[in-house]
């Protein structure tokens, strides 16, 4: 069954969730207070955080389309609500990400995703710099449904590319683009 029909089939009512699988097979998602005649009680995921679904496509597009290691992106989303940090604070967060490499300020700071902000005496603060900010904001967008991927070649590497994969993940940004222009 289509992934796009799926979501078709699906109503809800009565604080319950509904989805028909099959002609016969009708899935009832209910909360847990209601399943008290269960042995084991299900827990079923919230309709209303679904903005994961579809993370690893757009990180992978983030990821292929920047130029950026898996790491780099992380620090990248750890980063964007901080707004201001100093070198210092930088390599405590890096550690509460558990990353040891110590290059990596300074290559992304090359790379142009670390931008100066102000110096102060000895001390300078940094900032993400804007290229980093419409990234994050356009992936967060995209996890929200709000946005589409680029499907043009020349502002997606992927769709250029011939490698089969890639042509896989091609048919996932068509899907995903359907389902945003449905949601809006």
């Amino acid at each position: 069954m289509e992934l796009e029909e799926r979501f078709n089939k699906r109503r809800r009512y009565e604080g319950f969730i509904h989805e028909k699988l099959e002609k016969n097979i009708l899935f009832k998602r209910m909360p847990l207070k209601k399943q008290k005649e269960y042995k084991q009680k299900v827990r079923t995921s919230n309709m209303e955080y679904n903005f994961l679904q579809y993370s690893h496509m757009i990180r992978t597009w983030a990821r292929r389309n920047h130029s950026l290691t898996a790491r780099q992106l992380d620090i990248l989303f750890y980063l964007y609500p901080i707004h201001i940090f100093t070198s210092g604070q930088f390599s405590k967060f890096m550690k509460e990400l558990g990353i040891n490499d110590y290059t990596i300020f300074k290559k992304m700071k090359k790379e142009g995703w670390i931008a100066m902000w102000s110096k102060s005496g000895s001390k300078i603060y940094y900032v993400l710099s804007h290229k980093a900010n419409e990234l994050m904001k356009k992936m967060h967008k995209m996890c929200m449904l709000e946005e589409e991927v680029p499907m043009s070649a020349r502002r997606n590497v992927i769709v250029r590319s011939r490698d089969k994969k890639d042509q896989q993940l091609v048919d996932l940004f068509k899907v995903f683009n359907e389902k945003v222009k449905n949601n809006n």
